[in-house]
């Protein structure tokens, strides 16, 4: 994985806290110990710093480009998941999976952000300009941004942990539209929005009506393209039906995957029993961890505050990804 940040007409001020700002966060981030900021070389308006560490994200920095896909960009039609240059030159609406793409050269910024929005990209924009990254954090201390967005807050308490708006805990940050492209360019600080993906386009899929055979075929095909990349896969197995969905979409691709039921202190929960019922009957790998509240308790500071920090927090400790437990 990798945190980036990208500049839009950013004064000189700017330009030197955004290093500093992007050295802040990784602490939160065990994948990205011992990483350093690179600088992209891109002159103009333009500007592009990194920290890149393991895991699925692809970045490139060269002489005047600068791009990062983040997440899983598959050819619907190859069924193959792009990598950088190629998911940076794609037709937005030829891509499936979740992820973003973003690509800036010496004149322009442009974000191609997935139907859904699961990889989010956000954006604030000051006097000192406007900068576009992949955390929160990043952005609020390069401009200096210090105030708590009170609406955000109170959305993410009454639902669970979740915003569906495109505010975020920080006032003056935005999370970019999903299903959108962006393109920062000209003398305009306001980019421009196009969107390939949204409520229009699902409703006329659903009048449409759907072929299942060929449903449950592109379905396999993404799964194949997933495994093709040698990245790890992990699943988890529990009572919901998108969960066994998933499981039954991996094991009809014949796809390895590392699967998994968190069982929150209860081994008789019915997830537990349903996650080993599956595994057992489909022949799978399958791990059940027993996250008890004591473990939470203990590492109190540290685990709260990378949470929030990697979720901007739009997660729940239970949901917290497995390296924060060490």
């Amino acid at each position: 994985m990798s945190v980036f940040v990208v500049s839009w007409r950013a004064t000189e001020s700017l330009k030197t806290r955004i290093p500093g700002a992007l050295a802040s966060v990784i602490g939160d981030y065990p994948e990205l110990v011992g990483s350093s900021v690179e600088l992209a070389d891109l002159s103009g308006p333009v500007g592009a710093a990194s920290l890149a560490g393991m895991g699925p994200a692809g970045e490139g920095v060269g002489r005047g480009r600068f791009v990062h896909v983040e997440g899983m960009p598959i050819d619907t039609k190859k069924h193959a998941v792009l990598a950088g240059a190629e998911a940076s030159v794609a037709t937005p609406s030829a891509l499936d999976g979740q992820f973003s793409i973003v690509t800036a050269t010496d004149t322009s910024i442009t974000v191609v952000t997935d139907p859904i929005g699961y990889c989010p990209i956000y954006t604030a924009t000051t006097p000192d300009g406007t900068l576009i990254a992949n955390n929160v954090a990043v952005i609020a201390r390069a401009l200096q941004l210090t105030s708590l967005d009170v609406v955000a807050a109170a959305e993410i308490i009454s639902a669970s942990g979740r915003l569906s708006s495109s505010r975020t805990l920080c006032s003056g940050v935005q999370r970019l539209p999903a299903g959108s492209k962006i393109c920062w360019e000209g003398s305009s600080s306001v980019p421009r929005t196009t969107s390939y993906f949204g409520p229009r386009q699902t409703f006329e899929g659903a009048a449409a009506g759907s072929d299942p055979e060929r449903l449950a075929a592109d379905l396999i095909g993404n799964a194949k393209a997933l495994a093709e990349t040698g990245l790890p896969i992990h699943a988890p197995i529990t009572a919901g039906l998108d969960c066994r969905f998933v499981v039954a979409i991996l094991a009809a691709a014949g796809v390895h995957a590392q699967y998994f039921t968190t069982a929150h202190g209860d081994m008789d929960a019915v997830d537990v029993v349903a996650g080993r019922e599956i595994a057992e009957l489909l022949g799978l790998d399958h791990t059940v961890y027993d996250r008890l509240p004591a473990a939470v308790l203990d590492r109190w500071d540290e685990t709260s505050r990378r949470v929030v920090n990697r979720g901007e927090g739009m997660v729940s400790l239970w949901q917290a990804d497995g390296s924060m437990w060490g």
